[in-house]
């Protein structure tokens, strides 16, 4: 589905907040991506943008509420960024299920997708059991729903 531009607007907000948190140096491209989003003309006016989420909470587990990676993909002439958020509570550093391999395998994924730059962070998660599917199929999921979105845009 083709982004509305209130969802984009609202996951950039919800994304730019995060980065700024963590005091990266992508707080400048998130605000590039909202002045596009929100109505710049000219050579910025081709980028496109479509939103999607897939469900990453395992079924072993009663849960109170799905757990969701959340994929922003932005699409100008032949770059693509993906601004990924995942619903649990790390990357790696031996938190959480997720192995510190696990965003490298995932930025391998989407580059062969074509994408590039990936902005990918952890958000929370509601207990420090298992509660998301195992690692292979977490990364299986975002890459199938990041190629559906990528196939939206073009």
């Amino acid at each position: 589905m083709r982004a509305k531009k209130q969802e984009v607007l609202a996951l950039i907000h919800y994304l730019l907040t995060l980065v700024l948190t963590f005091r990266t140096a992508y707080p400048t491209i998130l605000l590039t991506m909202v002045r596009r989003a929100d109505g710049a003309r000219g050579k910025d006016a081709d980028m496109k943008a479509s939103v999607g989420k897939v469900a990453i909470t395992t079924e072993k587990l009663l849960a109170n509420d799905t757990l969701f990676a959340k994929i922003l993909l932005l699409c100008e002439g032949e770059t693509t960024v993906a601004v990924i958020s995942l619903d649990y509570i790390s990357l790696g550093g031996d938190i959480g299920t997720l192995s510190d391999g696990f965003y490298p395998a995932l930025r391998r994924g989407l580059a062969a997708l074509g994408i590039g730059d990936v902005l990918c962070g952890a958000t929370h998660t509601h207990t420090l059991e298992p509660m998301i599917v195992p690692e292979d199929e977490v990364l299986s999921r975002i890459l199938h729903a990041a190629e559906a979105l990528l196939g939206e845009l073009r």
